[in-house]
């Protein structure tokens, strides 16, 4: 095969092609798609916005110290979730707390029980008339409060984190709403389980673990 040895006009054509050639504008369709697919300066900074938020939020919560509450501990003393069925007194005697019978018409005996815990817990026991049994313990504080069962901890725990937690008793995560008055009502993020004959609902009102209810029947 013969070699020939260039002459160089082949490539300076090729060179003066790159140098002086001009990308052929967008049709408006084109243009109008490639305008919609890029961010605005307003969603530029909004985006940048939220993430300054974000990052505030994080480091403020790393602020919070946490605490383990003594009244927690005894009243999950076994380390898990109190069995059903139970008694009033179960509570009473574990937080050595004398509870207030408060008035309901659908409760038997038309009373249910309640203790106020070192002023930022408040838990409930109540039998209903249609047979369900179900306690509730609520957090209202804004630290960091261990003592429940299976690593729970008020104010830090995720409703992510509970899922995966609870993953083999086949949690399931959903957002619900709950009325805070006869006009207004908030979202909540919900993780239920069933564990052994008890309906767990775990309830995450500030976006980490604010309510624990533990039923006989499913919520």
């Amino acid at each position: 095969m013969k070699l020939t040895q260039s002459t160089g006009k082949v490539e300076k054509e090729i060179k003066e092609f790159l140098l002086t050639y001009k990308k052929p504008k967008s049709s408006s369709a084109m243009a109008t798609a490639d305008a919609a697919a890029e961010p605005t300066e307003e969603q530029i900074a909004a985006a940048e916005a939220q993430a300054v938020a974000q990052m505030e939020e994080l480091d403020n919560r790393r602020l919070i110290k946490q605490t383990t509450s003594k009244k927690l501990q005894a009243l999950f003393s076994k380390k898990q979730f109190i069995a059903l069925p139970t008694t009033a007194d179960t509570f009473t005697k574990s937080l050595q707390i004398q509870p207030s019978e408060l008035e309901c018409e659908s409760c038997k005996g038309g009373k249910y029980s309640s203790w106020d815990i070192n002023e930022v817990f408040n838990l409930i026991y109540a039998k209903m008339n249609d047979g369900e049994e179900y306690y509730a313990l609520q957090y209202y504080g804004d630290q960091k409060v261990a003592g429940l069962p299976y690593g729970l901890v008020f104010n830090e725990s995720s409703a992510s984190e509970c899922k995966t937690k609870f993953a083999r008793y086949n949690a399931q995560l959903y957002q619900t709403t709950v009325e805070v008055d006869a006009n207004t009502s908030s979202a909540l993020t919900v993780v239920s389980f069933k564990m052994d004959n008890r309906f767990v609902r775990l309830e995450f009102g500030n976006q980490y673990l604010t309510r624990v209810l533990v039923s006989n029947k499913e919520q």
